[in-house]
């Protein structure tokens, strides 16, 4: 039987490919789904973006989002609620910021806020 072992820093570049993959990937799809607040706010540059994805890629994981589906609907809520909407008091802060919750159920509840007549998955 062959064993691989992979090293601690290998492991940390192989999770830095992943996290970069996905800010590119999530940068292109907010780009395409929201392309009037993208030019006003980003003036078009989608380096600006990338780092405020990044940022809140990170807050997210302090609120215990950190399935991938749930995260990019929390990036979501950056265009549809406000960029803010994690920091600023208000019903979203108060769902993110409940310690009974885990990531999945915060963001299960702020879509059900978002879209109460839908019955769709977060991402279609």
């Amino acid at each position: 039987m062959i064993v691989f072992r992979i090293s601690d820093s290998h492991w940390r570049a192989f999770e830095e490919s992943q996290v970069q993959r996905f800010v590119e990937s999530q940068t292109k799809r907010l780009r395409s789904a929201y392309p009037d607040t993208f030019a006003a706010r980003f003036t078009d540059d989608a380096t600006k973006l990338q780092h405020v994805v990044l940022e809140s890629i990170e807050l997210a994981e302090t609120f215990g989002v950190i399935a991938e589906d749930d995260v990019a609907f929390y990036l979501n809520c950056l265009f549809e609620i406000g960029f803010d909407f994690a920091r600023v008091e208000g019903w979203a802060y108060e769902i993110l910021h409940r310690r009974d919750l885990g990531g999945e159920a915060k963001m299960d509840l702020i879509w059900k806020r978002l879209h109460p007549d839908e019955l769709e998955e977060k991402l279609t």
